[in-house]
């Protein structure tokens, strides 16, 4: 699945990532291309991503979620 992370500055990254993987992988490669630590990463719903839930079940496909 696809998905685009983005910072509250406006940047942004497009990451293509296995629905079953955690939250924390997101994080990993999120990380890797903005070079800083990201807390909380929001649905656009603004609901808090759940790090024991696949995020295949928590978003859908084509999201922007934001990073704080």
């Amino acid at each position: 699945m696809i998905l685009t992370i983005a910072l509250l500055s406006g940047r942004e990254v497009i990451l293509e990532v296995d629905p079953e993987c955690r939250l924390r992988d997101i994080k990993q490669a999120a990380k890797g291309q903005f070079d800083v630590s990201l807390g909380k990463i929001l649905t656009q719903s603004g609901e808090v991503l759940q790090h024991s839930i696949p995020i295949g079940q928590q978003v859908m496909d084509g999201e922007t979620l934001t990073a704080t």
